[in-house]
């Protein structure tokens, strides 16, 4: 399904998370993979060659587990490192990004700070979230693509956000698990059937679906959708994002970051509603710097 990815690492621990969720997700024949590292040298303290190194070492682990996989790591000075990651996404043509967080305080990394906030609002392509702290024994990062927990929830989103789990499981002849967190003024004989209507849509693409409801109780929706994919094994959440705007990095905050903090699994925002007719930018390199 997904034949260009792009991985964005910022540290070790974020490749040992991202390589096998990388690895599951990279099924088409035609997959290739680019491993990107951006260096700003004003704040990072990796040198050139030691960010070479995690680039070499995880396309090396990419191309063991059967990925065609390269491999890029640049520097730039005073540099915006999510346009530059942008820029190479428009670049490669790339239909998923893999963005990922070390856990550096409540707001470092990738993933959780603004450069993994911009670089899900600035493109159309579907972003796959890992936190990659392995002191966490909850975390699971699958191997394979066979249970999908996919969340709904009436908006607009949501079309795409059954769309990427459809296709997920064509490909891999994955079982999806339906959720539909609904709203506490909405009848739940409502929600069932809209949920219902959505399973018959993927038992008439040929893909094993059920329904599944959230514990009773008042927790926030992230917490219910982890709770739920720990309880259905799934090896991936899929989620719509709405995160073109002004509004994008709130959104993002407030509903998927949350999710990655609570939840053992990766996160897919689906792609937006608008990627099939866009076209890509055309690509200018980045002002790439040469620093020791």
């Amino acid at each position: 399904m997904y034949e260009r990815i792009l991985l964005a690492l910022d540290a070790q621990r974020v490749a040992a998370a991202a390589v096998p969720v990388v690895a599951a997700l990279a099924g088409a024949p035609d997959a290739e993979v680019l491993v990107v590292h951006v260096r700003d040298i004003e704040r990072e303290l990796r040198t050139r060659y030691e960010a070479q190194q995690l680039v070499d070492r995880t396309v090396g682990r990419l191309r063991a587990a059967g990925v065609r996989a390269r491999g890029e790591a640049r520097s730039v000075a005073a540099g915006d490192v999510a346009t530059d990651l942008l820029d190479s996404a428009r670049w490669f043509r790339a239909d998923l990004i893999v963005l990922g967080s070390h856990g550096r305080g409540e707001l470092g990394g990738l993933l959780l700070g603004s450069v993994g906030q911009r670089v899900a609002a600035g493109t159309d392509a579907a972003v796959v979230l890992v936190h990659g702290d392995p002191r966490e024994r909850s975390r699971r990062w699958p191997t394979s693509i066979r249970r999908i927990l996919l969340a709904v929830d009436r908006s607009e989103r949501e079309e795409a956000a059954i769309r990427a789990a459809l296709g997920l499981c064509r490909q891999h002849g994955a079982s999806v698990s339906i959720v539909h967190v609904h709203p506490a003024y909405e009848l739940p004989s409502s929600a069932r059937d809209h949920v219902a209507g959505i399973a018959g849509r993927f038992h008439r693409a040929g893909a094993g679906a059920s329904a599944v409801s959230p514990a009773a109780g008042f927790d926030g929706v992230p917490v219910q959708i982890a709770d739920l994919a720990e309880r259905t094994g799934a090896d991936l959440i899929v989620i719509g994002s709405r995160r073109r705007g002004g509004l994008a990095a709130v959104l993002l905050g407030s509903t998927a970051r949350a999710l990655v903090r609570v939840t053992a699994r990766p996160v897919l925002l689906a792609e937006t509603e608008t990627r099939e007719t866009r076209q890509p930018a055309a690509w200018r390199p980045p002002a790439a710097v040469e620093a020791q």
